[in-house]
C-alpha cells in the first residue's frame, strides 16, 4: 500500500536517462510491462444496440473507457474521462488530473445501457494516487498526461472491462481506422457541469460509493488522422490531428476521452492514440481538431508503471 507521503498528487519525473547508452536496457525493461491488451467484445458476441442509435457502441466494444466522477451531497457529477491501461491505473490528461483529489474523486469502468439487459455491473474505484507529468506545459499542452492509481484492481475478466494498448514511442497512425468513444450523458440524476460544483467534506471512502449510478452508455464516432497543418500549429509538437464528418458528436466528448486506432499487427486490437484536451469553440464548423498525442508520452507512462511495480503497488 502507498505510504501516507505518497497519498497525494505527485509530479512524476523520468525514470530512464534521457541521453544515455543505458536507455536501451531501460527501455526494454519498461516494455516488459506490456500485457495482452486492446481486445474488445466482438460485435457478434455483444448485445444488440437500441433501435435508432446509429452511433451507440455495442456492449463491451470500448471496455477500457472510464468516467472520472465526483460527488456533491448525494449527486454525482461527471468531471472528465480516461482509459484503463492496467487493472489499477487510468490514463487521462494532466489538465484534468491537476484538479482531482485522492480519496475524494473516483473512477467508473464498465459500459452499461439502461435499455439493454445488463451482464456485468460497472466497477467503481476511489483514486488513491495521482501522478502528473512534471513537464506538463498548459500553454502548449505538451506532456499533457497523468495516471490515476487505485489499490483495488478492476476485474478485467468482465465483458465490459479490459485494457487498451499503449502506443510505441513516436508511433504514427496515418491511414489507420480510428474511433473516439464518448460517454453518453443520458442520466437525469447526473450533472455534467463541473466548473461550479460544490463537494461536501464527507466524500468517498470506499471502493463502491453510495450514489445513483451514472450510466456508462457509450457512443462512438470514426475519425481520420490527418496532417498537423490542418490543426492549430501552436500545439503541433504535442498533438495529433483528426477529423470526422460527425464533428458535432465528437465535440460532446469530455476532456480525457480516448481516441483508439487499430493495432499495427492485429486489426482486432486497439491502441490509445490520442486524448481529448480541447473544447470545441464551434461544434458546427467542419474542420479537424487537435488531440493529445499519447505516443509522445508513451515512454513516460511506461516508466511510471515500472516505478509503481518496483514499489509493489501493481498487482500482476
Amino acid at each position: 500500500m502507498l505510504t501516507a507521503a505518497l497519498l497525494g498528487i505527485v509530479i512524476g519525473g523520468p525514470v530512464c536517462p534521457v541521453q544515455s547508452a543505458a536507455n536501451i536496457s531501460c527501455n526494454l525493461r519498461t516494455l516488459q510491462l506490456d500485457r495482452v491488451c486492446g481486445y474488445n467484445l466482438k460485435a457478434s458476441e455483444s448485445l444488440k444496440k437500441p433501435k435508432g442509435a446509429w452511433n451507440s457502441a455495442n456492449f463491451g466494444e470500448f471496455p477500457w473507457t472510464a468516467a472520472i466522477l465526483g460527488k456533491s451531497g448525494n449527486d454525482e457529477f461527471h468531471i472528465c474521462d480516461g482509459s484503463l491501461i492496467h487493472p489499477q491505473v487510468i490514463l487521462t490528461v494532466a489538465s484534468c488530473a491537476k484538479n482531482l483529489s485522492p480519496g475524494r474523486h473516483y473512477i467508473r469502468v464498465g459500459a452499461t445501457d439502461p435499455k439493454l439487459q445488463q451482464i456485468n455491473e460497472p466497477q467503481d474505484r476511489v483514486i488513491d494516487h495521482i501522478i502528473v507529468n512534471q513537464n506538463f506545459i498548459e500553454k502548449t499542452m505538451e506532456n499533457n498526461v497523468a495516471l490515476l492509481w487505485f489499490h483495488n484492481p478492476i476485474n478485467i475478466s468482465a465483458d465490459n472491462a479490459d485494457l487498451v494498448c499503449l502506443p510505441t514511442t513516436n508511433q504514427e497512425f496515418d491511414d489507420k481506422k480510428c474511433q473516439i468513444s464518448i460517454l453518453d450523458r443520458n442520466s437525469e440524476d447526473v450533472s455534467d457541469e463541473t466548473d461550479d460544483a460544490e463537494e461536501t467534506d464527507n466524500e468517498i471512502h470506499s471502493s463502491k460509493p453510495d450514489a445513483k449510478k451514472f450510466d456508462l452508455s457509450i457512443k462512438k464516432v470514426e475519425l481520420e488522422i490527418v496532417g498537423k497543418k490542418k490543426c492549430d500549429l501552436k500545439f503541433a509538437k504535442s498533438t495529433i490531428c483528426a477529423k470526422s464528418p460527425a464533428r458535432l458528436h465528437v465535440c460532446e466528448a469530455k476532456i480525457g476521452s480516448s481516441i483508439v486506432c487499430q493495432h499495427a499487427n492485429d486489426p482486432t486490437r486497439w491502441v490509445h492514440a490520442g486524448s481529448v484536451a480541447f473544447k470545441c469553440d464551434d461544434p458546427y464548423e467542419k474542420r479537424a481538431d487537435p488531440y493529445i498525442n499519447i505516443a509522445k508520452s508513451s515512454l513516460w507512462i511506461k516508466n511510471q508503471l515500472s516505478e509503481l511495480r518496483k514499489k509493489g503497488e501493481l498487482r500482476e
